[in-house]
């Protein structure tokens, strides 16, 4: 585990949770949402898509674009291997 940590880019400055001696299986989960707003007028909507480390609530990758398929792709892309190979990930269950 702490290796796949260490994979992890280091412009992230994602860090191992630290967990009791007692665990001898540690879980990761993400959680991901997006919110939007306005710049400038209502014509120029944008989406900050985040992904958060769901026990530690650190942000571990983000993207800014509208709230199609492919900013959801590219929020996918910007998340650290160790995410993608190990934990398991939530969204906003009231999402349209």
């Amino acid at each position: 585990m702490v290796a796949r940590f260490a994979a992890a880019p280091a412009h992230l400055h994602v860090r191992p949770v630290a967990a009791s001696r007692s665990i001898l299986i540690g879980c990761l989960a993400v959680e991901v949402d997006e919110l939007w707003g306005i710049v400038q007028k209502k014509a120029n909507p944008y989406w900050v898509w985040i992904a958060m480390d769901k026990e530690t609530h650190q942000i571990i990758a983000f993207h800014v674009g509208d709230r199609r398929r492919d900013s959801a792709k590219q929020l996918l892309a910007n998340i650290p291997a160790v995410y993608h190979e190990q934990a398991t990930f939530y969204t906003d269950q009231y999402a349209a």
